[in-house]
């Protein structure tokens, strides 16, 4: 089935799409994740890692956005604004 018959159903927490974006956040493979697991000290370390720099990111991009939110919009001086000509 595809992706868009899915959707059409109403399928919102398919397993295999949830999977694959957590594996994709954290930086494995998800074609090879299965093979990558069978080594579980090097499968901890890589996920670690993965989440290490997931978090990171994730918090760069809120404080930046943070900033931009709490920066004062620019403001046109209505007092000295002269009307448009006609």
């Amino acid at each position: 089935m595809s992706l868009r018959v899915l959707a059409d159903r109403e399928v919102k927490n398919d397993p295999t799409r949830t999977l694959k974006k957590s594996l994709k956040q954290l930086q494995i493979n998800p074609a090879t994740w299965e093979d990558f697991a069978q080594d579980r000290p090097a499968w901890r370390r890589s996920a670690k890692t993965g989440s290490a720099i997931y978090e990171a990111n994730r918090i760069t991009a809120a404080k930046a956005k943070r900033v931009t939110r709490k920066s004062p919009a620019p403001r046109t001086n209505t007092a000295n604004a002269q009307a448009l000509p006609t």
